[in-house]
């Protein structure tokens, strides 16, 4: 019996930590979503019957702006919404700070310490199906750096690529 308590308190802990997790992300990582509005049809596309119309590529998107915290990690923030939202989430822009990046070259990992201001970040995520497999999200970040000696670095997004003063990201 003594096991199924600690089991249970154990629970417990992972609930309130989950919960904490949940807390500090409702605090930190905001998104907001203007009102949805309904595609407007074209003259063009009356006479079509097909499901798919000329012309109708991006009639459900969503424009949202994703403020994460200092210290939080920008990109795990992106990739997460894509697992939650079950959504393919296409990054145009962010403005903010970033503290020691990690950056791909060449298939290799790099963490490159210092300050650096995001110049441009675009990219996509985007969820796939694998057999047996929850919440697998492929995704590519591309990120053009200015450093503190006005240096320009420009590389893919690695994790963690934590963020020195709030970032938005669109």
């Amino acid at each position: 019996m003594a096991k199924r308590r600690s089991n249970s308190s154990e629970r417990r802990d992972g609930r309130r930590t989950r919960q904490t997790i949940r807390e500090t992300r409702k605090r930190c990582l905001s998104v907001s979503v203007p009102p949805l509005s309904t595609p407007v049809k074209s003259e063009s596309m009356a006479g079509m019957t097909s499901g798919k119309r000329a012309g109708s590529g991006g009639a459900n998107f969503i424009d949202h702006e994703i403020n994460v915290c200092a210290g939080e990690d920008v990109a795990y923030e992106i990739i997460s919404l894509a697992c939650e939202g079950r959504r393919e989430i296409r990054v145009i822009s962010a403005e903010g700070t970033i503290l020691d990046a990690t950056l791909i070259d060449a298939g290799n990992s790099l963490l490159i310490p210092g300050h650096f201001r995001i110049l441009s970040f675009f990219g996509g995520s985007k969820p796939i199906k694998i057999k047996g497999a929850k919440n697998v999200v492929k995704s590519r970040y591309k990120v053009s750096l200015e450093a503190a000696d006005g240096g320009v670095i420009r590389r893919i997004v690695g994790l963690p690529f934590t963020a020195l003063s709030p970032v938005k990201v669109r």
